[in-house]
Order: C-alpha cells, then sequence, then structure tokens
C-alpha cells in the first residue's frame, strides 16, 4: 500500500495554521527548503560530518511551512494540511 503523504505534491500544497479555530497563519509546502524532503536529505547528509546518521523508526521534523507561532497557555492549535490531514495540540493554561 502506498502512503498518500508520499505522493502526494507536497511543494504547491497550501498549510494553514488556526488558533483556538481562527486562521492565523498560511503558507506553502515549498517554503520548507523548497520541499521538504530536500531539508531531510541535507540532514541525512550532514549528521555523518558529526559522526551522527538517521536511524529506522526516527522521527523527524523537516521545518515549518508557515512563519513561526508562539504559543501561549490556553491555545489550541491546529496545523491544516488539506487533504495530507491535520495535526492538533493544546497548551494547558496551568
Amino acid at each position: 500500500m502506498t502512503n498518500p503523504s508520499m505522493t502526494a505534491p507536497c511543494t504547491p500544497h497550501a498549510v494553514r495554521l488556526l488558533v483556538s479555530g481562527r486562521v492565523t497563519l498560511t503558507g506553502r509546502g515549498e517554503a520548507v527548503l523548497g520541499h521538504p524532503l530536500n531539508a531531510l536529505a541535507w540532514l541525512a547528509n550532514e549528521l555523518p560530518k558529526w559522526g551522527r546518521s538517521l536511524k529506522a523508526g526516527e522521527f523527524v521534523t523537516t521545518g515549518t511551512c508557515t512563519d513561526i507561532y508562539v504559543a501561549k497557555a490556553g491555545d489550541n492549535i491546529q496545523a491544516d494540511f488539506g487533504t495530507l490531514g491535520s495535526v492538533e495540540v493544546v497548551f494547558d493554561g496551568g
């Protein structure tokens, strides 16, 4: 089975960052070194210079498609990647 996130075009893909349900920032996949896999390739090529490498099963974040949002206590943040899915995090107030 093919993972749709690996075959979907990333560069023109629109991304929305919602804070408490309100669109706060927008961006595109190409904001990450032209393509998110470029950032991953860069990391894989740089790590050996420091005696390290990527290991099977490790998670890598490749960068941000939007500008940076500084979260505050109580924020409910959702990154909406359209057909690729979304992710949500809530920052507790205490």
